[in-house]
């Protein structure tokens, strides 16, 4: 647990970065491409859920 709200966002981030290499990392190891196609998927949906954290940080709100 970091000092702020901003450095679990970090976090998480990292987390799922490195979730990333491992699967690509196994679909090489296994050769079973469908891993780099699951790799790219869950870092679209990393970046998106990052960026929709930190609009709701600075906003206070979703949509508007």
């Amino acid at each position: 647990m970091g000092p702020g709200v901003f450095n679990r966002v970090a976090a998480v981030n990292v987390i799922g970065t490195k979730t990333i290499a491992l699967l690509v990392l196994i679909g090489y190891y296994t050769e079973r491409p469908y891993f780099f196609d699951i790799a790219l998927l869950y870092a679209m949906l990393n970046f998106i859920g990052t960026l929709v954290f930190a609009r709701y940080l600075e906003r206070g709100e979703l949509w508007s």
